[in-house]
């Protein structure tokens, strides 16, 4: 009952439309069949407005209430997570909107209750319901205006992501342990577009999320996809995959799977020798020197040409 409670985002009507349903099932099958919540919750009180029957007819009337630009942005938000912060709608739903013409939208929704505001220390973020946001990305009939909203989401990602790996050793490492805390649902929506969409993309993201994943202690998450962007794409010689090889091996070898790791950097080091990129050869070095030490074999050379020539004898 608890769960249902949450998937339903605690709301009262779609609680009580469900409570209806335990005339004819268990609490576990309703549970099972709200994953089309609109299809299932449809049995309310006769005697009540029409718009109290179901959840769709609540939903649609609110829908009704809001203008055409106010209905735009929500079905356009909804391309979110369900939180997501000011910067980031600008530049993923502003499309055809001035940026005060979009706050002052955001800022009605609110009052209409469909988008949740919230405070973090000095951020102010946005909030759509579960209930609310399915029924934003119903309203984006055509898929295909879906699609380049999801990638608009997955580029403002991208290039996020690669700004914080690019300012992580600086006095502003905290504030963006902060933020990608904060946006690690949308981090996550970006990279599940990016497995079918663009595996290239996706193994960018995941190679720059390195630095957090490390100090967040979410080990496990990293290399799980590392390895699938790293099993998704080419295996030609590019500074991304070196850096997705360099980060999956030390995630690996933190967590105590030394032959995973090997087996990484001997991929590395590899690819260093298909290439004349030096970045390329100095992380696949790197990381060959990483393994060393956690397989302690700090008086062995490693690193560059010794270490291929090592590994090759």
């Amino acid at each position: 009952m608890a769960q249902i409670c949450q998937r339903l985002d605690g709301l009262p009507l779609p609680i009580e439309l469900a409570a209806a349903r335990l005339r004819a099932m268990s609490p576990e099958q309703i549970l099972a069949r709200l994953t089309d919540r609109y299809a299932l919750l449809t049995q309310g009180s006769r005697r009540a407005p029409s718009r109290q029957q179901t959840l769709r007819l609540s939903i649609d009337w609110s829908y009704e209430l809001c203008t055409p630009v106010e209905q735009r942005v929500w079905a356009r938000v909804a391309v979110f997570s369900g939180i997501f912060e000011l910067d980031a709608a600008e530049v993923v739903c502003g499309r055809g909107l001035d940026a005060a013409e979009l706050l002052d939208t955001m800022a009605s929704l609110v009052d209409k209750s469909i988008l949740i505001r919230e405070e973090s220390g000095t951020a102010v973020r946005f909030r759509l319901l579960d209930t609310v946001r399915d029924y934003g990305r119903e309203k984006l009939h055509d898929k295909a205006v879906l699609q380049e909203l999801c990638r608009r989401h997955r580029d403002w990602y991208q290039k996020f992501v690669l700004t914080g790996e690019a300012d992580w050793i600086s006095s502003r490492q905290l504030e963006w342990v902060n933020r990608l805390e904060r946006e690690q649902p949308n981090l996550r929506e970006a990279l599940e577009f990016c497995v079918s969409d663009s595996p290239d993309a996706g193994l960018r993201i995941a190679a720059a999320l390195f630095p957090f994943w490390s100090a967040s202690g979410l080990l496990s998450e990293g290399r799980r996809w590392l390895a699938r962007f790293l099993a998704g794409t080419t295996g030609g010689p590019s500074v991304d995959r070196a850096k997705a090889l360099y980060a999956a091996s030390v995630l690996a070898e933190v967590q105590g799977d030394l032959q995973a790791g090997a087996a990484l950097v001997d991929e590395g080091l590899a690819l260093a020798e298909q290439s004349t990129d030096a970045m390329i050869e100095a992380l696949a070095a790197y990381s060959d020197g990483i393994l060393a030490i956690f397989g302690g074999e700090l008086g062995s050379k490693r690193g560059g040409d010794a270490a291929r020539t090592d590994r090759g004898a």
